[in-house]
């Protein structure tokens, strides 16, 4: 509609007596219009989609691909195949390669049904690449056969079927899939004629309306866990004694695991109160949960992806080292380690997780031993496999660096991770961690100069860091006063450790001190 209007209103402007040339030059202009138009979609297309897809195969899966276009091919080398080798080819996106790299060729022509024909097959390709990868998957398949089955009259044998495929959808409590499997025993049913067959119809209604109910339990659940996360990274929710949390907590279906409906909703559950008490650093009863966490997980794996227990392991020894049980903490890092040799398990998350929570539990036990044997370790994973890890882990392994350097009193490393850190782009909730960090760093070394322009950069992190506005005054005080007369040392160090350890017994600004003890650094101040 858009490119019919500026032709209207270009033929218009420029109408000529004679209608031929009137239609020349329509016919002119619409073919100008629409090949910027099709360079334009072809590099929009690849820029939001195409390129990102063809970016995020796998090896396996571009491999599956190719064999694939070939074997659907037939013979030479088909224009759609030739986009995507363009597309693999490039490191970086860039939107003017294709449209001069095919320039004069017949994919120019035809570049908007190419692209949609490539995207087209490298989605099937992944589709039946994955038909047999998980156990949701195989379900899938097997409704698509038995669909089949019912379409060409094969009654008994899709029944059949149905019964096996309906047995293992509750098992793996694909409820979406039972759904469906009703609606199509339902579908069979009908075309028998109800005669000998109504009460198994209403039977059926029945189970949709329970499966319907356990979906809605689900999703409630769902929802509430998708609210909890969120709310750690909520300014609001440190203030007023935490009463969001609270009142969030005291809903029923939070209160009490009986509420769930299904397994599903049990994970929701666990992960929810683990979390809740995290928040409210109820360490103890979050290291008592997340266990149970972990045992329920391990119990019924069959019905989740094999990477949840990894996060649930991961919580579970975090809260071991907050808590400082060695007993747990063991049996969480020797979970970890058993699942170390099966494949399924990414190493390059268990040695996330294995190399920070040893850090995490050597901070809190003060073993400087263990910190500096995994201190090593870590800073060879954002040496060489940052690569592998979101941003958000990267980040952890950065805060846990810096934090042990600060501790082992290796000034040198820490203030050159911090600074590693700081040109990556530290996250929000990161910063003032960072910011505070870089300064003690330098105030230890008495890098007095460098410290000038850092507490005007701290100061500006409280307008954004309502929970962490006392932390950050509080710094700013001392090391300005440092700076500007540095002969009131000893009143300012004893200001700084009054006020850092009010900071502390304060409900709504202690949770800072779980990622590290300031009010016990100060003590050490001379």
């Amino acid at each position: 509609m858009y490119l019919d209007s500026i032709i209207k209103k270009k033929t218009f402007l420029h109408k000529s007596r004679k209608p031929k040339r009137q239609y020349l030059h329509t016919f002119t202009l619409y073919q100008e219009l629409t090949s910027n138009f099709n360079n334009k979609y072809i590099g929009n297309l690849m820029s939001h989609f195409l390129f990102d897809l063809i970016k995020s195969l796998t090896k396996s899966e571009k491999i599956y691909f190719k064999r694939y276009a070939k074997f659907h091919a037939g013979e030479g080398e088909k224009n759609y195949l030739k986009i995507y080798d363009a597309i693999e080819g490039l490191k970086t996106y860039d939107k003017e390669v294709l449209p001069k790299l095919f320039k004069g060729t017949s994919i120019e022509k035809y570049q908007n049904s190419e692209v949609k024909y490539l995207n087209d097959k490298i989605l099937l390709s992944l589709s039946n690449y994955n038909l047999n990868k998980s156990k949701r998957n195989k379900l899938q398949k097997g409704i698509l056969m038995l669909e089949a089955l019912s379409a060409k009259g094969l009654k008994k044998e899709a029944l059949k079927k149905l019964r096996v495929l309906k047995a293992n959808a509750y098992k793996q409590e694909e409820f979406t899939a039972i759904l469906r499997l009703i609606e199509l025993e339902e579908i069979i049913l009908f075309k028998q004629g109800i005669l000998g067959y109504k009460d198994k119809l209403e039977e059926l209604g029945q189970q949709r309306t329970a499966i319907n109910t356990i979906i809605l339990n689900q999703n409630k659940y769902h929802m509430l866990r998708q609210e909890v996360r969120e709310f750690q990274f909520s300014e609001h929710l440190f203030k007023a004694e935490m009463k969001i949390l609270k009142d969030f907590k005291n809903q029923p279906l939070i209160k009490n695991i009986d509420h769930c409906l299904s397994k599903k909703s049990t994970e929701h559950w666990y992960y929810i109160n683990v979390l809740i008490n995290y928040l409210q650093s109820d360490f103890k009863s979050g290291l008592s949960i997340s266990y149970a966490y972990v045992n329920f997980i391990t119990k019924n794996i069959h019905l989740f992806d094999h990477t949840q227990i990894l996060p649930a392991i991961s919580n579970y020894i975090y809260h071991s080292a907050l808590t400082r049980n060695k007993e747990h903490f063991e049996n969480g890092i020797n979970l970890l380690l058993e699942l170390s040799h099966k494949k399924e398990y990414p190493e390059f998350y268990i040695k996330y997780i294995l190399y920070t929570r040893n850090l995490e539990f050597a901070y809190y036990t003060n073993d400087v031993v263990l910190m500096q044997a995994y201190l090593e370790l870590a800073i060879d994973l954002v040496e060489n496999n940052t690569a592998q890890y979101e941003e958000a882990q990267i980040q952890y392994i950065y805060f846990n660096i810096v934090k042990s350097a600060i501790i082992l009193k290796d000034h040198s490393l820490g203030m050159y991770h911090c600074n590693l850190w700081h040109q990556r782009g530290v996250m929000g909730y990161r910063k003032v961690q960072a910011r505070i960090f870089s300064l003690i760093l330098h105030f230890e070394v008495n890098y007095i100069r460098l410290m000038e322009s850092e507490i005007i950069t701290l100061k500006k992190l409280a307008k954004n860091n309502e929970r962490e506005k006392d932390l950050i005054r509080c710094f700013y005080t001392f090391f300005n006063t440092m700076i500007m007369h540095p002969k009131r040392r000893e009143i300012s160090i004893n200001k700084l450790q009054n006020e850092l350890k009010i900071i502390s017994q304060k409900k709504n600004t202690s949770f800072s001190f779980v990622y590290f003890h300031y009010y016990e650094w100060s003590l050490q101040l001379k």
